[in-house]
């Protein structure tokens, strides 16, 4: 893993835009050094921050703020990065405020994740290839995709890496190339995606969230306005029309039935949740037959004992 970072001399500094300092990361040492000042991923004519003057960059820097939940098992891990990120080689800096109290807010981790990538000389397409991260991983700040951003560094800063077999932008083009989204189907895979969405999770940021993690299948991409269009439209059929059927069971009322999750997924695993919800209606005779209780007697049939089971499956 090799990638460079351009550092200032100041800690804390918003209003600095020098950065002349070059590091070259090769590991927890040369980062260290890199991060205990503010610092930018990127080369900038004299050294001066700022979009147009934008020269190259071999690493994407993303930030972790997890501003948006309050509950710790929503939060966002470094292992959790890795999974949706999987094989890809990045480096973290655990920010300023990580496990700290803030505004009020409870402790939660904080942090930079360091992506290297084969290097970019070009300012947009540098954004771009950052709101392609976004959309894959919404819980990213939205508000440090430009090709100015800098990072606050930190006294005796903390550091890892995690290895990984390709880069970022290798990763990125594998997903474009496996279940792209083409032109012709775009609106109306989304909004049937969108439709299923919240009709799982309801109107929730998790939805959304997922809805345009899969946008970024489609090829060329929707616009934030089209996709806003299609989401907007989902959300006004699922009011009108899912809300108000008598059969639908809201998210909020569903997650707190029985779980239906087997202990594995064995066939035995799943012959005892079976077992365990339809112990009164189902039986099965030694003759090689299913019973099923219906109407206060026992029919000796095949196919009503399928039927069950499938409505289990639904269910």
């Amino acid at each position: 893993m090799i990638f460079h970072v351009y550092s200032s001399d100041r800690q804390e500094d918003k209003f600095n835009t020098l950065y002349e300092q070059e590091f070259e990361i090769t590991d927890k040492s040369s980062l260290i050094k890199a991060v205990s000042y503010d610092y930018v991923c990127a080369e900038y004519k004299n050294n001066e921050r700022s979009n147009t003057n934008f020269i190259s960059s071999d690493c994407i820097a993303m930030d972790i703020d997890n501003d948006h939940s309050d509950n710790p098992q929503e939060w966002i891990t470094l292992e959790k990065v890795a999974a949706r990120f999987k094989d890809v080689e990045f480096a973290v800096h655990y920010s300023r405020n990580h496990m700290k109290v803030k505004n009020g807010r409870s402790a939660r981790p904080k942090f930079h994740v360091l992506f290297p990538i084969n290097e970019v000389t070009n300012a947009d397409e540098y954004s771009a290839m950052k709101r392609k991260v976004f959309n894959l991983f919404p819980y990213f700040d939205k508000n440090a995709l430009d090709a100015g951003r800098f990072f606050f560094g930190t006294a005796n800063p903390e550091v890892e890496f995690f290895s990984g077999s390709i880069t970022l932008d290798t990763f990125l083009a594998g997903i474009l190339q496996k279940g792209s989204i083409l032109q012709g189907q775009r609106n109306n895979t989304m909004h049937n995606s969108a439709c299923k969405l919240i009709t799982r999770y309801g109107d929730t940021s998790k939805a959304y969230n997922l809805f345009i993690e899969q946008s970024q299948q489609c090829q060329p991409p929707l616009s934030d306005n089209e996709l806003q269009n299609i989401w907007s439209g989902a959300v006004k059929s699922y009011k009108n029309n899912i809300l108000t059927d008598e059969n639908y069971i809201a998210p909020e009322i569903f997650n707190f039935t029985p779980a239906l999750k087997p202990e594995d997924y064995s066939d035995i695993g799943q012959a005892k949740m079976l077992a365990r919800e339809y112990k009164d209606r189902l039986r099965y005779c030694e003759i090689g037959t299913f019973l099923v209780y219906e109407n206060g007697c026992w029919h000796e049939s095949e196919i009503k004992g399928q039927s069950l089971a499938q409505y289990l499956t639904d269910r």
